[in-house]
């Protein structure tokens, strides 16, 4: 393997992770491919995470222990760290420490990028999982279910995410395309968002397997979403979020943009008054008079009486949300069909 340059870079942002990071770190060094260079960037671990990770580096050349050495905390600031230390690497994914991958994850997304070099990103299917890989959990990412993706970002339903995706390094680099280190959460579909909304070419990979399982119902992340000290985080979501779009499309996508608002207010914010008006103060929104006159008037009204004069973006989100599950659904069937066949692990 030349020193200099190589095939794909491996960062992982890790935080507290000593329960999960070893079985990561055994998935990267099962791989059928093997040349990739990892970056662990430790965000200020304060278990055993830090001492697991420097047993493998002493294992594997190929794995690299990093401290994060400035602020924010975060695991935005460390991805933007790891990617910074990848100079050399071809092709990057960002993955998760507390993630599962299959043996041939790796091989299966560079060739990939490899037939289609036109391409500056592709994307993977994804499975969650609780206890296995094998169990009975309906949420599946990287499986195209919607013709525009923006609309299905835009009711929170994420039709892939960064783990499911690998990128061309220099596409990267081309386009500024970095890590909001402002965000407390959901830099991940912000990072979306502004991939597609840049123009980036994409396309959903065709005939490969489920490749990346992600673990849920440990890190409390949804809950710390609906937290008021997230709201300044939202708030620079929105706002960022509907800039990008309104720059590169118009007026196309206000009706999704303003569905986007009325759910952070009727999940999050619904009864914070101060967080309303500020919301009301955006410039999208004092641009979009009728729609701000509604807010206004959601002011006074009770839930119920919110719910009649938002009916129109209440029953459309409901409606694509029960599409969104089905394709869940029907995806993660397939996936118990094929897995068995295709990774012969036991997990």
């Amino acid at each position: 393997m030349n020193e200099k340059r190589y095939s794909l870079a491996v960062v992982i942002p890790c935080w507290n992770c000593e329960a999960y990071i070893g079985e990561m770190l055994d998935c990267l060094l099962n791989q059928t491919f093997s040349d990739w260079k990892a970056f662990l960037v430790d965000d200020g671990c304060i278990d055993g995470t830090a001492a697991i990770i420097k047993d493998y580096v002493l294992k594997d050349a190929r794995i690299n222990y990093v401290l994060r050495n400035r602020t924010p905390k975060g695991a935005q600031t460390c991805r933007n760290i790891g990617f910074k230390l990848s100079e050399g690497a071809k092709y990057v994914v960002f993955f998760d420490a507390d993630d599962l991958i299959a043996p041939y994850c790796l091989e299966q997304r560079v060739e990939y990028l490899e037939k289609y070099k036109e391409l500056d990103f592709a994307i993977f299917p994804m499975k969650s999982f609780q206890e296995n890989i094998y169990d009975e959990n309906n949420w599946v990412w990287g499986v195209q279910f919607v013709e525009d993706n923006f609309k299905a970002f835009l009711n929170w339903n994420l039709p892939f995410v960064v783990v499911t995706n690998i990128y061309c390094r220099q596409s990267l680099v081309d386009y500024d395309l970095a890590w909001d280190e402002r965000l407390l959460s959901m830099q991940d579909s912000v990072f979306n968002i502004h991939a597609l909304a840049l123009g980036m070419r994409y396309e959903y990979a065709q005939n490969v397997k489920f490749d990346y399982f992600y673990r849920i119902g440990h890190n409390g992340l949804a809950k710390k979403i609906m937290m008021q000290k997230h709201f300044d985080s939202h708030f620079i979501l929105l706002k960022d979020v509907t800039e990008v779009l309104v720059r590169a499309y118009g007026e196309k996508y206000d009706f999704y943009i303003q569905n986007y608002i009325l759910i952070f207010l009727f999940q999050i914010f619904c009864d914070d008054r101060k967080a309303l008006l500020r919301m009301i103060s955006m410039p999208y929104v004092k641009k979009h008079s009728l729609f701000r006159v509604r807010l206004v008037v959601y002011l006074a009204l009770n839930r119920r009486g919110r719910s009649y004069i938002f009916s129109k973006y209440l029953r459309y989100s409901r409606s694509l949300r029960m599409q969104w599950e089905e394709h869940m659904k029907s995806n993660a069937d397939k996936f118990r069909l094929e897995s068995l066949r295709s990774w012969p692990i036991s997990n």
